[in-house]
């Protein structure tokens, strides 16, 4: 969790299995539709995002050589005080001490904060394909990225 002034203004979640990964956000999509039955318009807004998920999967690394992965978010005014970058690397030394070849992440070239500070790091894409996945929201489809980083770079540092 990333603090500032006492306030949650962001998350890193990640797991070292393809698995538990899966099974974890299944749970969390679950919990999360559930808990906003209520307004049926965010509901809607969950579904929809989730069927066009399914209809343009997404792609991923090769599990064996990058068998954990992470999601990653701040808010908007939370950007600047270095808190992704210090949590990207208290995730990066977690994974290194367990002996975790690599990691792998999913973005968009629409997210250059994100990409940028994931080069910083020794990211590498893997992976670039043009999606429609965020067409409605974005007006246009995206450049979709897979990016990794193998345990070399991880025990190294960036």
């Amino acid at each position: 969790m990333a603090v500032l002034d006492g306030q949650a203004v962001g998350y890193i979640l990640g797991s070292t299995s393809q698995l538990l990964y899966r099974r974890a956000m299944t749970r969390s999509v679950l919990r999360t539709a559930w808990s906003v039955l209520p307004p049926v318009g965010k509901l809607w807004l969950c579904l929809r995002y989730l069927l066009r998920l399914a209809r343009f999967a997404s792609p991923h690394a090769d599990w064996t050589q990058y068998p954990a992965h992470l999601h990653i978010n701040l808010l908007p005014d939370a950007r600047g005080f270095r808190l992704g970058e210090q949590s990207l690397e208290a995730y990066l030394l977690a994974l290194s001490e367990r002996g975790v070849p690599g990691v792998q992440l999913s973005t968009t070239t629409e997210n250059q904060a994100a990409v940028g500070l994931y080069h910083k790091f020794g990211f590498q894409v893997l992976v670039s394909k043009v999606t429609p996945l965020w067409t409605l929201w974005l007006g246009h489809p995206a450049q979709h990225l897979i990016m990794g980083r193998l345990e070399s770079a991880i025990s190294v540092g960036h």
